[in-house]
């Protein structure tokens, strides 16, 4: 199943397994373009046969970041992201790029409620600004970073604010879906909207957020990490909780699922997929740590 071809939206990917979005530290230039190791290290995995290809976590708004952040706030940054994405499509490759608000840990602000509306709203207009950069640099679509503990994630799952986007589940939800409808219209019904979503110890209240993301016109939901803790594997299930995650997500979707999580080996993959757990496979440090990876392990 690993070399079998997939739908995400209107693009074909030509096989199931998917370099997730990761982010060598300091390897951007200072000023948030891309650098000459970007330009030289994306094209690789393209090169080497995975079908998709997401480029690491992109800054959406200007902000102090800890680490040098590929920059997607201004018209400044297209022609290094054009480069890349002429770059990187090579091979049939899908390329996505990763957008991310940090969030909490470099604002003023120590909690969510505690951002004006003002300014909240435009943390949200950064997202479909920076996604039109996307598209105008030549890329296939993006992913939205709702994982891990980083803003978007922290809206959806800690969100106490007293306004239409605080309180209950739904209107949680409702900032990063309006996300999702906003780069919709703005970017076309051709362009790939994935999410990274984050797994919640319920696994109904994971399922009700990926129905949520799908509602809204998803392509693609990228299961992983939430804030804290994630769902809680069965002690029968071979693998990584996040992969377990996928799986009851994927069992209630119709959009494709990417799972991700201690995913070493093509067998690895083809149990997985065999198995109905995910539609695609996310392969991060064995890629990392080896970039012909891909490459024997889509050999015949």
């Amino acid at each position: 199943m690993l070399k079998e071809p997939i739908r995400i939206g209107s693009k074909t990917i030509k096989n199931r397994l998917v370099l997730p979005p990761m982010a060598p530290m300091n390897t951007t230039n200072p000023d948030g373009t891309v650098s000459e190791f970007q330009f030289d290290h994306y094209p690789a995995y393209a090169k080497n046969g995975n079908g998709l290809v997401i480029i690491e976590a992109s800054a959406v708004s200007e902000m102090h970041e800890p680490r040098t952040t590929i920059g997607l706030f201004d018209d400044r940054f297209l022609p290094g992201l054009s480069k890349l994405a002429a770059l990187t499509k090579i091979n049939d490759a899908v390329v996505l790029v990763q957008l991310i608000n940090t969030g909490l840990s470099i604002m003023e602000e120590a909690s969510i409620a505690e951002i004006s509306h003002e300014k909240f709203l435009q943390y949200q207009a950064d997202f479909v600004s920076a996604a039109l950069r996307v598209k105008k640099a030549g890329f296939d679509g993006i992913e939205l970073h709702a994982a891990h503990g980083f803003y978007l994630n922290t809206v959806v799952e800690n969100s106490e604010r007293t306004d239409e986007y605080g309180g209950n589940l739904e209107n949680r939800l409702r900032y990063v879906t309006e996300i999702i409808e906003n780069i919709r219209k703005v970017c076309g019904k051709d362009f790939i909207i994935g999410i990274r979503m984050g797994a919640r110890p319920d696994a109904n209240e994971s399922i009700a957020i990926a129905k949520a993301y799908e509602k809204a016109g998803a392509d693609v939901i990228h299961v992983s990490f939430g804030c804290d803790r994630n769902l809680t594997k069965p002690e029968d299930f071979a693998f990584d909780a996040r992969i377990y995650a996928a799986k009851c997500i994927k069992e209630q979707l119709t959009v494709p699922v990417i799972c991700v999580g201690g995913i070493k080996t093509r067998d690895h993959i083809e149990e997985i997929l065999e198995s109905g757990y995910a539609d695609l496979c996310a392969v991060g440090t064995a890629q990392l740590a080896d970039k012909e990876w891909a490459l024997r392990a889509l050999q015949d």
